[in-house]
């Protein structure tokens, strides 16, 4: 069984710092309050100390972690839009053959549902198994 970390959020942690460095209370009463180890407590503070002068620059743009999602999304997003082409093409060309040749193109085994496979091959399921073409 593994234990799942507590996670704190931005808000919280600089909240409890506060607290310590206002020294109304000790570490041990903000920890035992919040539920929090003293070390935690400790290794915040030294974080807030180390970075907190980079709040008073201007013209740096501070990174919030979405930048570096959005570079990921671009790629992603390229090839949805490649793959949902090539998914129209196939479409439009494999609905241009003969009804028996598509549906000898449905394997029962691929992962693919039955349902799906039609849908690719240009027909319904009820399309391609119940109405008996003409």
């Amino acid at each position: 069984m593994t234990v799942k970390r507590k996670q704190y959020s931005k808000q919280f942690k600089f909240k409890v710092v506060v607290q310590l460095i206002k020294g109304e209370e000790t570490l041990q009463q903000i920890c035992s309050r919040h539920e929090i180890h003293g070390s935690v407590l400790q290794r915040w503070k030294k974080q807030f100390l180390e970075n907190g002068a980079d709040i008073f620059e201007e013209g740096v743009k501070r990174n919030t972690g979405q930048d570096s999602a959005m570079e990921k999304l671009g790629p992603l997003e390229r090839k949805i839009g490649q793959l949902t082409i090539g998914a129209g093409f196939c479409k439009k060309s494999l609905g241009a053959l003969n009804l028996g040749v598509r549906k000898a193109a449905i394997d029962i085994e691929d992962p693919l549902s039955i349902s799906q496979q039609c849908v690719v091959l240009g027909g319904s399921t009820v399309r391609m198994f119940i109405i008996a073409p003409r």
